[in-house]
């Protein structure tokens, strides 16, 4: 009986194991696309005297400083870009089969 719960246990955990690195990857291959758009967005929804206090601290600021700002801005890209991919995969029939979201429209037009 103790083989037959290890080895469950075992399956359950490598189909999660699996299931987080198949995400990652998702993540890892959105991520430069996701360099550009975050910084896209953000450029263009911020307003000026943010953007203007951004700049003139960059321009002040020294080395390490810089260093810690482009850190975060690249810390910041790919924990949306996981969100992103992990509430995709929420929405899918991998995580929820027979229940996605845009199931009405594939009834309509097939």
């Amino acid at each position: 009986m103790e083989k037959k719960l290890s080895s469950k246990y075992i399956h359950i955990y490598m189909s999660i194991s699996c299931v987080f690195i198949r995400l990652t990857g998702k993540a890892l291959k959105l991520f430069p696309f996701a360099l550009v758009m975050l910084f896209t967005v953000l450029f263009y929804f911020m307003p000026e005297n943010v953007i203007c206090d951004i700049i003139s601290e960059w321009q002040r600021s020294d080395v390490s400083d810089r260093i810690r700002v482009i850190r975060l801005y690249l810390g910041t890209t790919f924990l949306c870009t996981w969100a992103a991919v992990f509430l995709e995969f929420l929405c899918s029939d991998e995580f929820l089969p027979g229940k996605r979201l845009n199931k009405n429209e594939e009834e309509n037009n097939g």
